[in-house]
């Protein structure tokens, strides 16, 4: 359920950034298609160096799945590929305004739905990914499993009114690094996206494409408030995303 308090916040701290970015974000609104959704799909870049929750959140077929995404949907939806750590917090800010559907692995980059524009007729939707939630005894180094336990940005986006919805991946999904973390040297553990080389997968999670493009269709309903049972009878239900 909407909170007065939460709209209250995102209402006053929206207010701020338009005051020095109220030009562009005018413009923005302008501009943005009335037919059509647009997708913001936050990209990670991995990091060897980091805990094994992190390495978890890499996709290792990104390309693959932000591809199925612009083929599937190129007629409803444009979707956007947005690493928001290789841009200033302003640009951030203005790129979140434009979405509609933010969708990409649980972090921080889930607190940008604030600054999505909620005053459209269609917004707005927050799509979280998580890494596999079994099988994960033993990682000391790490809390891969205990992550995808949680929901994440759950509460904060019904709070502010938008939908959510999670795709979780399946067991076994996660590729672990060669060597233990601690031993480990920058690079030494073929972490990246791509086929594997030499016989080694990269490290990270793998989540079939089609799981994006039915999670997407089926938050695209919801945000034009489709009715439940027919959006079921047309994509996965909820429990197998």
């Amino acid at each position: 359920r909407p909170s007065t308090l939460y709209a209250r916040f995102r209402n006053d701290y929206q207010s701020e950034w338009r005051k020095l970015l109220g030009p562009q974000m005018t413009s923005i609104a302008a501009k943005q298609a009335p037919d059509r959704l647009r997708v913001l799909f936050m990209t990670r870049r991995p990091d060897p160096q980091k805990r094994l929750e992190f390495m978890a959140r890499h996709l290792v077929n990104e390309e693959e799945v932000i591809s199925a995404l612009q083929k599937s949907l190129k007629a409803t939806h444009e979707v956007v590929p947005v690493d928001f750590s290789t841009i200033s917090f302003r640009q951030q800010v203005l790129t979140a305004f434009e979405a509609d559907i933010l969708l990409g692995f649980h972090g921080a980059g889930s607190n940008h739905i604030f600054h999505m524009n909620n005053k459209r007729a269609r917004c707005c939707g927050l799509i979280e990914v998580f890494p596999q939630r079994k099988d994960c005894d033993g990682d000391k180094e790490g809390n891969v499993c205990a992550m995808a336990q949680r929901e994440g940005h759950g509460n904060r986006a019904r709070y502010l009114g938008f939908e959510y919805d999670m795709i979780v991946a399946a067991d076994n999904s996660f590729t672990r690094p060669l060597t233990p973390i601690k031993e480990s040297t920058r690079g030494s553990l073929r972490a990246g996206a791509g086929p594997a080389q030499n016989g080694v997968k990269p490290v990270g999670t793998y989540i079939e494409p089609s799981r994006f493009v039915h999670a997407v269709q089926l938050m695209t309903g919801r945000i034009r408030g489709d009715d439940e049972t027919t959006l079921q009878h047309l994509y996965y239900p909820r429990e197998r995303l």
